[in-house]
């Protein structure tokens, strides 16, 4: 399995994100607010860069202690 499967798995495991949401992230949607790290859900024009299901879909995500235990930040900083 490659690598990247690995983290989509373990993202949409622990934070209800739809799966197309969590294999769009980029590195610049993971973001610290204060001492949390989170996913930013964001939308991106209409020229098919990026979708969510709808503009509510725009969010912010707290990233699961447990995946952040597992070295998703790690993983992201390659």
């Amino acid at each position: 399995m490659r690598r990247e499967w690995y983290w989509v798995v373990l993202l949409l495991m622990h934070s209800g994100c739809r799966a197309l949401e969590v294999i769009q992230l980029l590195k610049v949607n993971m973001k610290q607010t204060e001492d949390l790290w989170c996913m930013e859900m964001t939308w991106i024009g209409a020229e098919g860069e990026r979708q969510l299901k709808n503009k509510p879909s725009v969010r912010t995500i707290p990233i699961h202690s447990g995946v952040i235990r597992a070295g998703v930040l790690d993983w992201i900083e390659q």
